[in-house]
């Protein structure tokens, strides 16, 4: 056997050399901790300490981050939290709450697994969020604090907002069934949910065709496509827009009027309330009233309901009397003949919203109607309420 070569060195020189020893690895372990990524990296998350065995890598494996992948819990936060702290093989770097509390599980730079698909999880973020894709709960608190959140990556790694970079985990291919690198889906969220091709090597259905997608994506500054909507017209998760596809593209209204957007009784189009332009706003008070009586005559009111005919007659009837009454207050008289004109005009207003709120009580119209009409009707009332007495 041959010894192993040994260097000894002066007995004078050692204390030196454990010094230079110790400071370069001290050097080398603060260059490492200056490099470690402290968490939370989104400003006011909880951080949740991970075990990575199992449920992380470190690193992307040279991979660039361009996709945010959109996911659930189908439990409560405190089970999710316990599930993704301790629960072998299920990670993902951020949770959002349904009160819009945000906590990280993983640091961005490394590779959670998440999606049931390494290519994948090296190249996304993933973020779910409390709530269940059979019942759509989500919640506007946590639509709200998950677009802030996915809004932040977006623009920390450059990625677009849009639905081929911010997608569903139900979209992501199950590598089981056809290659891993194979492309995401990109039909509609009822076909990949339903596709055993999709889901990732679970199989995973969210966060499902109840999850708004397009009403996200505008929150987001991008658009859905238009198999994320349908042919109906259809109000976002916070009632602010309505959007639905027409001939290709999606079509999305601010609903920013009293009410917001109603959601249609059955497969009717939504209600979207907006504001309206008044072209009344530079007369006195009396004639703005009959102006505004005037732009409602001949208007259209709930025309997919099924007493719609009689509604209108009902509609023509009272709105013609207030128009003729409010001629008469333009014309002149005595105060105590405005006055009674006023009232007159007011309760055939009043009476149409009144009608059309019974007729929805006993089911003959729908919610959406109603309220429809009451804001249709609101504007002149208040006007006529301003004429001078």
């Amino acid at each position: 056997m041959i010894a192993a070569a040994t260097t000894r060195y002066p007995a004078r020189m050692r204390p030196r050399l454990r010094r230079i020893v110790l400071g370069l690895a001290a050097g080398v372990l603060a260059a490492k901790a200056a490099q470690a990524v402290t968490l939370p990296e989104y400003p006011g998350a909880d951080v949740f300490t991970v075990d990575c065995t199992n449920k992380c890598a470190a690193g992307r494996n040279g991979t660039a981050v361009d996709l945010v992948v959109i996911e659930d819990t189908e439990s409560d936060w405190d089970a999710a939290v316990a599930t993704l702290q301790n629960d072998p093989g299920k990670s993902v770097h951020y949770i959002v709450g349904a009160d819009g509390r945000v906590g990280q599980f993983v640091a961005e730079e490394d590779t959670a697994f998440h999606a049931g698909n390494l290519t994948v999880n090296r190249r996304s973020i993933g973020v779910t969020h409390v709530g269940h894709r059979t019942t759509g709960d989500y919640t506007a608190a946590g639509y709200t604090a998950s677009a802030q959140l996915v809004a932040y990556l977006l623009a920390k790694y450059g990625i677009p907002a849009d639905r081929s970079h911010v997608v569903g985990l139900d979209q992501v291919p199950n590598p089981n069934l056809v290659p891993e690198d194979a492309a995401l889906c990109s039909d509609s969220p009822a076909a990949c949910e339903q596709s055993d091709d999709y889901g990732g090597a679970g199989n995973h259905r969210d966060p499902g065709v109840l999850w708004d997608w397009c009403g996200y994506l505008q929150r987001l500054g991008g658009t859905c496509k238009c198999s994320d909507a349908t042919a109906t017209l259809t109000c976002s998760a916070d009632s602010s827009m309505a959007y639905r596809c027409v001939g290709g593209q999606v079509e999305v209204d601010a609903c920013d009027g009293p009410g917001g957007c109603v959601p249609g009784a059955g497969a009717a189009d939504a209600v979207c309330n907006q504001v309206a332009v008044d072209p009344c706003a530079a007369l006195a008070p009396a004639p703005r009233a009959k102006c505004l009586v005037d732009a409602l005559v001949g208007m259209p009111l709930c025309e997919s309901e099924p007493i719609f005919p009689t509604l209108a007659s009902t509609a023509a009837h009272r709105l013609g009397l207030a128009d003729g009454l409010l001629g008469k207050v333009v014309a002149g008289g005595k105060p105590k003949t405005v006055r009674r004109l006023l009232r007159r005009a007011d309760r055939a207003l009043a009476a149409l919203p009144a009608k059309t709120a019974h007729a929805a009580a006993k089911g003959k119209v729908s919610a959406a109607c109603a309220t429809h009409v009451a804001a249709a009707i609101a504007p002149a009332r208040a006007a006529i309420a301003a004429v001078p007495r």
